[in-house]
């Protein structure tokens, strides 16, 4: 077939896996443009998809400058202006480049071009910039120049050249590049965080349109690949983002051929098969390895380019001389030999079923295992020979729907003694681990799992894992302990049920292979059910335990692993058995639950209104959903002896009155959990009810997604003992908010750490209590290494204890402005540093902040606002503003290091700042003097702001590059005469070369001076004559309509001279008619 000539892919997001653009031939990709926000902008996905390139006999051509020569039909390399997330790694002896167009908070609109008023200029490379795809592609209408017009709203700012454009140093050299193939994937900035772009999404779709036409411009035989938006992870993102979604992919996906065009084809697929947005991204929005993986294999799939194989060769089961082949007409022997596997246990069987929509029956061995069965259901076979070797494992396997506890495992191990691969097959999903490598049903068809340790071959050695021909692990590693000789499928162990069926089994131990292309659809089976669960109802009080019976009442008189278990009034139970699993527990009344020293999981636990329930005994109860409903909840009362309360599912702590205590024990909320504390009394932890046990109490929310939300304010470390300290960690990803107010110790040692991913919101964080009765104590709050505190402000609420602030690496986030955002005894940063974001506001520390006791840290400035330092510091780490304006508002706020500007400003209010200075791109203002150093690579420098007068001095140095110097100049007579901003140099002065140096003069006063008037002003005051001389060239911007400027001694003293013009008499209405007159003689003498 004729290859297409270019390639663009988008990514919008939606379900659904369309068939190759290209039919059966290999699809020509050309020059491919990776086009969209930051989602594209990270390497993840586009890596995945390179790989999957390679894999199938794909050249990668890329020299990241988009000149490569893309001559054979599989020579490919990818083209953008923009080389950001490149990930320096070999794979099958080639490195990722992976230029693209992925541009971070981009919406639609900005990429065809179309800048609102206001809005934020997009980042192009590290500069702001007009960069968008009709200057990617160097093409315009009619070949006209490229547009460098301002948005309205940017018009007069620091990035206007004076007329209206883009100053050509926020140019750069845009790359020229004529894509074959273009793979798009925005519109989730459109709607979901962003509501000041206000895009409906009917005009997104309107926008993604008009990139493919302005694409088509460059190439009309572009190929595009157009992704239906992902969905989030709605706990963490808010916003009205899912109902747009669904519009806009609706939408899309209505498209069909519709925007085709002779040989530019057009296809939208959906990226969100098998992906999970709450495991699979960083953020709920951005997908980490796993999720790009995911959406890469779909991306696969709809350009038809080939799925990946890690370096290996596809071979179908069916081929003998690599496969052995499982009969599943009968089950085997107990008794592994031959080419039969080993069977386990009772609860499978051969079964002949037919698929829906056939009339032909198929050989199955259907499982039927239920929960706490002493010996586990499994079929199993070991490899001949004890060496680690390459091998391959392929299993047809579907669950049964609706079965509590449900799970297939496959276990396979390289025969390594300390490591074997565990992959659970769960209804919601596929498993290794607490990972989630593949999301969605694993009950609605027959899929094809194939497993493969690979040792070799130009990929890093592991286990390799494929659904449907679809690469979803890569370079697993065992789990340690496990060693398994061979493989086995069905119950791990008797914490899990087995229902389901196998429709075919074949391993080979002659090498690693990746699945053959797979096509079609699967088959589907109805499987039989598991039988109804026994439930448990009684009266009493007593011992619990797999087994027993007693006073209660069931089926058989004994507990099973999964029954459901009520009570008809209060309780007490002691656990007698390890690791019970149960379902729905609940009672009439109070509620006890000794664990005992075991550990057991509810599955939902519920407590009737007005009653109590409480966890008592060493161990861990963990609580997998449900509500726990009562006037008070307590972990651990006056009675307890240790444990933890570990809450997994999305649960419910409704207070009517009362108090929720967690004392001498430890509330954990994990593995994506939605813990909700709400009523009207009080949640509380470390309320000490006795102190009879000196143990510490600890609060631990963590793993990605999980969430204790309270509806009411939040109280730590409430009476005093000796000995004691409570604990609150936010880790890995959880988040702990708080509607209300955050007391950390009331009259308890408090320590409250957010790291790793964490994030604690509140409005107000109160270290103390304003009512402490208790005195000497200490409270400390930590925001550690990755770590988000979300707050209004931080108050030390009473003088009788310490209330310190650590940076550790961590981030402070801004709510709303605020004059005094800490209040702390200690404001300390850690060597790890601290970072400061004003997320859009402006916020003021009015407090000394120095570095943890040995260490030098440093402060960072990030998000739009403003930060003011009022107070004299000692940090010594260096001060580095990312973002938005850092006001130095006393001498030495800034310590004793280094200031660095990468992007943002720097103003000083009276003030002196004793590190040296460099400015990447950005802006020094404000009275005040640098008493070091100040570089200057590109900006602005301007004295006083708000048409205010004033000297801005450097007492050792001030070295500018392409720098726009901002002065102000008085001219009314209530002013000082020939009063100006100025720039004072006690130090040297130098320019970089090859710089560029601006004087943009803003003349105050409207036109109080009389026309024909001069005045001389004083710019700048150097203390070396010579220096002077640096000035030539300077260029002069200001209002040349009413002033002219004489700068003869600019380069002489500094000074210039401003005279007010002479206005020009506006002709009388007569000359008027006779100019008019005169013209339309002249147009009628050219008609004749």
């Amino acid at each position: 077939m004729k290859p297409l000539s270019t390639c663009v892919v988008f990514f919008s997001c939606y379900t659904g896996i369309l068939p190759s653009l290209l039919g059966a031939d290999t699809p020509y990709l050309g020059n491919i443009a990776f086009v969209g926000d930051s989602i594209t902008e990270r390497a993840d996905y586009r890596k995945s998809i390179w790989k999957s390139f390679l894999d199938n006999g794909y050249q990668d051509k890329t020299n990241g400058t988009n000149t490569a020569a893309v001559s054979g039909s599989k020579d490919f390399q990818m083209v953008g202006s923009r080389n950001s997330g490149r990930v320096n790694s070999l794979y099958q002896g080639q490195n990722f480049i992976g230029m693209h167009e992925g541009h971070a908070s981009w919406y639609s609109g900005a990429l065809i071009g179309d800048f609102k008023a206001g809005d934020q200029i997009p980042d192009y490379g590290g500069t702001r910039g007009g960069g968008y795809i009709r200057n990617w592609v160097s093409t315009t209408p009619g070949g006209a120049a490229l547009d460098t017009t301002l948005p309205d709203g940017w018009k007069g700012t620091a990035w206007d050249d004076g007329s209206g454009h883009f100053k050509n140093k926020d140019l750069p050299a845009l790359s020229t590049y004529k894509p074959d193939t273009i793979v798009i994937m925005v519109g989730i900035n459109d709607h979901f965080g962003n509501p000041v772009n206000n895009t409906t999404p009917e005009q997104t779709v309107a926008n993604i349109k008009a990139m493919v036409e302005m694409y088509r411009e460059a190439n009309p035989n572009a190929n595009f690949y157009i992704s239906t938006v992902l969905p989030v992870d709605t706990a963490k993102q808010t916003g009205r983002y899912p109902a747009e979604k669904k519009v806009i992919n609706d939408m899309l996906m209505a498209v069909g051929d519709s925007w085709n065009n002779g040989n530019s084809q057009v296809k939208v697929f959906d990226g969100s098969i098998g992906f999970d947005p709450v495991t699979m991204t960083t953020d709920g929005v951005h997908p980490e390895a796993q999720g790009s993986m995911i959406f890469a294999n779909n991306l696969a799939e709809a350009m038809g380019t080939g799925q990946r194989t890690a370096g290996k060769a596809r071979v179908a089961v069916v081929d003998a001389s690599k496969f052995i082949r499982q009969n599943m007409s009968s089950l085997p022997d107990s008794s592994s030999g031959g080419s039969s596997l080993a069977v386990q246990g009772s609860h499978v069987a051969a079964r002949q079923l037919t698929a829906t929509g056939s009339s032909s029956p198929s050989d199955l061995f259907v499982f039927t295992a239920p929960l706490g069965s002493s010996d586990p259901t499994r079929l199993s076979w070991q490899w001949s020979g004890n060496t680690i070797a390459e091998r391959t494992l392929e299993v047809s396997l579907q669950l049964t729907s609706g079965v509590f506890g449900n799970q297939m495992t496959i276990g396979f191990g390289n025969t390594s003694a300390s490591s074997g691969l565990q992959l659970d097959i769960r209804e919601n999903g596929v498993f290794w681990g607490n990972t989630m490598l593949y999301g969605g049903s694993q009950s609605a068809e027959m899929a094809d799992f194939r497993i493969a340790y690979i040792a070799s071959g130009g990929v890093a050695a592991g286990y390799y894992v494929w659904r449907n021909g679809m690469l979803i692990g890569e370079a697993l590693s065992g789990s340690t302990g496990a060693a398994i000789n061979g493989f086995y499928i069905g119950q791990a162990n008797s914490s899990s049920a087995a229902y389901g069926a196998l429709g075919g089994i074949y391993w080979s131990e002659t090498g690693a292979w990746a699945p053959d292309t797979l096509s079609g659809a699967r088959p589907s089976y109805a499987l039989p059910g598991a039988s109804s669960m026994n439930t448990w109802t009684g009266s009493s009080s007593g011992d619990w335990g797999i087994g027993t019976g007693g006073s209660w009442s069931s089926s058989d008189g004994q507990f099973h692993q999964g029954d459901n278990v009520g009570f008809s009034s209060a309780a007490t139970i002691r656990l007698v058995s390890p690791d019970i699993h149960a379902g729905t527990v609940s009672a009439l009344g109070n509620l006890t639950v000794n664990t005992n020293g075991n550990n057991a999981v509810f599955d939902a636990l519920q407590a009737a209104s007005g009653t109590n329930f409480t966890k008592e005994g060493a161990g861990t109860l963990t609580v997998q959903g449900g509500s726990i409903s009562s006037s008070q909840n307590s972990i651990a009362t006056s009675n307890v002896k240790a444990g933890t309360l570990e809450v997994t599912g999305d649960t419910e702590i409704n207070i009517a009155s009362g108090r929720f205590d967690v004392s001498s024990a430890t509330l954990k909320v994990s593995q994506g959990a939605h813990l909700t504390v709400q009523g009207v009394g009080e949640f509380s932890a470390g309320t000490w009810t006795t102190g009879a046990n000196a143990t510490n109490s600890a609060i631990l929310v963590t793993g990605e997604g999980s969430w204790l939300e309270s509806k009411v304010s939040v109280n730590l470390g409430n009476q005093k003992v000796a000995g004691r300290k409570d604990m609150l960690t936010v880790e890995d990803g959880g988040r702990f908010s708080v509607a209300n107010t955050f007391n950390i110790g009331v009259r308890q040692d408090t320590d409250v750490t957010v790291r790793n991913g964490g994030v604690l919101v509140a409005e107000t964080i109160g270290l103390g209590h304003s009512n402490a009765v208790s005195s000497g104590f200490t409270s400390n709050l930590y925001i550690a290494d990755g770590g988000t505190v979300e707050a209004v402000s931080i108050l030390r609420k009473s003088t009788n204890m310490t209330g310190n602030v650590h940076f550790d690496g961590g981030t402070l986030k801004a709510r709303q402005d605020h004059a005094n955002m800490i209040s702390a005894s200690s404001i300390a940063i850690s060597a790890k540093g601290g970072t400061v974001d004003t997320n859009g506001f402006n916020v003021t520390i009015a407090q000394a902040i120095a570095n943890e006791s040995g260490q030098s840290g440093a402060l960072s400035k990030a998000g739009k606002g403003s930060l003011t330092l009022s107070a004299a510091s000692t940090y010594s780490g260096g001060t580095t503003v990312n973002d938005g304006t850092l006001i130095v508002a006393a001498n030495g706020a800034t310590g004793s290091g280094s200031i660095t500007v990468k992007n943002g400003s720097i103003l000083l209010n009276n003030a002196q700042v004793g590190g040296s200075v460099q400015v990447e791109s950005g802006t020094i203002g404000g009275t005040g003097s640098f008493s070091s150093i100040v570089n200057m690579v590109q900006g602005n420098l301007q004295a006083a702001a708000n048409g205010e007068i004033g000297t801005i001095q450097f007492n050792s140095g001030l070295v500018l590059g392409n720098v726009s110097c901002m002065l102000d100049l008085a001219t009314a007579a209530a002013r000082s005469v020939d009063q100006s901003d100025m720039i004072r140099i006690s130090g040297t002065f130098d320019r970089m070369n090859d710089s560029s140096l601006k004087l943009v003069l803003n003349v105050l006063d409207g036109e109080s001076m009389a026309e024909g008037d001069s005045r001389s002003y004083k710019l700048f005051d150097m203390a070396r004559a010579e220096d002077y001389q640096k000035l030539e060239n300077a260029q002069l911007v200001f209002d040349r309509s009413l002033y002219t400027v004489d700068a003869a001694n600019l380069a002489v003293d500094g000074t210039i001279m401003l005279t007010r013009e002479a206005s020009i008499p506006e002709p009388s209405a007569p000359a008027l008619g006779m100019m008019s007159l005169l013209g339309l003689m002249w147009k009628r003498r050219r008609k004749a």
